[in-house]
């Protein structure tokens, strides 16, 4: 027996879960993890403003710091005090030093590529570029900071929001199938345990279900645990206006509301 003669038999005695039987629309309330998501993809909108706006002003300050120091910079020797490599994955070199400007002792430090930063020892001497006006900015020679590219906080600011909208989208989806989806018995044809993000696992099913007064549609989708048997007859809910929408029900993100 092949897969749509199964399918049809199992249709013949089939019913969907009592809270479907009703015709749509049915009323809906976010599970737990429906909530967690819209809460995720709330933060991912308002993440994406503030990393836009704080990006921005970053950028906007590196960019007048370079234009100083490139325009009202002054060299001066300072004396290194100290130096060291950081600790992790990426090895970066720092160097700690300090020079005199107007009467006072100012100190700073900052990273060097390795091929500069081996050629200096404690109490060795370093070029440096300040703003007279303002000594506390300043570089080792040939070394300012490239401000960081102007498009790139809209970049991420919209990579952020679309990370975001994607998050809805799936809520939406979800809720839509369950107010107006159309519920039919759906037949396991395989499933593989899955991966997802923060170590959470689950299982893909792979089904086909009869959709009313046509050809069996394909479907995937997500559970939780405890996947049906392959042969076994699942409930399947559907876009009746676009069949390749839908999901096996329960589902992830929606559940019917209790009164």
């Amino acid at each position: 027996m092949n897969d749509d003669e199964m399918l049809h038999k199992a249709a013949e005695d089939w019913k969907p879960p009592v809270e479907l039987l009703h015709s749509p629309p049915r009323e809906s309330s976010l599970t737990a993890g429906g909530r967690a998501l819209f809460v995720l993809a709330v933060s991912f909108f308002l993440g994406s403003l503030a990393a836009g706006a704080g990006l921005q002003a970053l950028a906007r300050r590196q960019a007048e710091s370079a234009s100083l120091l490139r325009e009202r910079g002054v060299t001066i020797e300072a004396a290194v005090t100290r130096l060291w490599q950081a600790k992790g994955e990426s090895r970066q070199y720092w160097v700690a030093y300090s020079f005199s400007a107007g009467g006072l002792v100012y100190r700073a430090q900052r990273k060097l590529p390795a091929a500069a930063w081996t050629r200096l020892g404690v109490g060795s001497r370093i070029g440096v570029v300040y703003v007279p006006s303002n000594p506390e900015l300043n570089y080792p020679r040939g070394e300012v900071e490239k401000p960081i590219p102007a498009w790139l906080p809209y970049v991420i600011s919209a990579a952020l929001a679309v990370f975001g909208g994607l998050m809805l989208y799936a809520v939406r989806r979800e809720r839509r199938l369950l107010e107006e989806g159309r519920a039919a018995p759906g037949l396991v044809t395989g499933h593989r345990r899955i991966s997802g993000t923060h170590g959470s696992r689950g299982t893909e099913l792979r089904y086909v279900f009869a959709i009313l007064g046509g050809s069996p549609g394909k479907g995937r989708g997500r559970l939780r645990r405890n996947p049906p048997a392959v042969g076994s007859t699942i409930c399947v809910l559907y876009d009746p206006d676009h069949p390749s929408s839908n999901a096996p029900y329960p589902l992830l993100l929606v559940r019917p509301r209790r009164d």
